[in-house]
């Protein structure tokens, strides 16, 4: 078996897990989308917020693309402690090996189903006998 596009499936899935969380921290500290704080939001009571939409596409293509990051939701409000920051990093790497499990699996399913379809379709032969005209092999004129 040719392990070579599940091992890339895989290295794919570690890939958009580390960028995922690039883009967390990245956001966390410049604030791409200019979101207001909560000290902004609590000042202003009737203020309504909408994310905007480049911002929620962002969010649920790493949801979609990063299965692993549904196991920091519960975490996500642990105090700024040592503590709470070891216990997310450690959700994290189990959050990177789930990926790597995930993308394997697929990259070794798209391998065997590649793999089943290259032995159904058969080359055109080329070196039948016309049988229509009896002659022993392929004519030339």
């Amino acid at each position: 078996m040719n392990w070579r596009i599940p091992l890339r499936a895989a290295g794919l899935g570690v890939l958009i897990s580390v960028a995922s969380l690039a883009y967390t921290l990245l956001d966390a500290k410049f604030n791409f989308f200019r979101d207001p704080t909560v000290a902004q939001l609590q000042a202003n009571p009737g203020m309504e917020y909408r994310e905007p939409q480049a911002q929620e596409l962002i969010d649920d293509a790493i949801l979609i693309l990063n299965p692993g990051t549904i196991l920091e939701a519960p975490f996500s409000s642990l105090p700024e402690s040592t503590e709470g920051e070891w216990i997310v990093w450690s959700i994290w790497v189990i959050s990177v090996i789930i990926n790597f499990v995930l993308y394997f699996l697929a990259g070794l399913l798209l391998a065997r189903i590649g793999r089943y379809f290259r032995r159904q379709v058969a080359p055109f032969p080329t070196n039948v006998p016309n049988l229509a005209e009896g002659a022993p092999g392929p004519q030339r004129r």
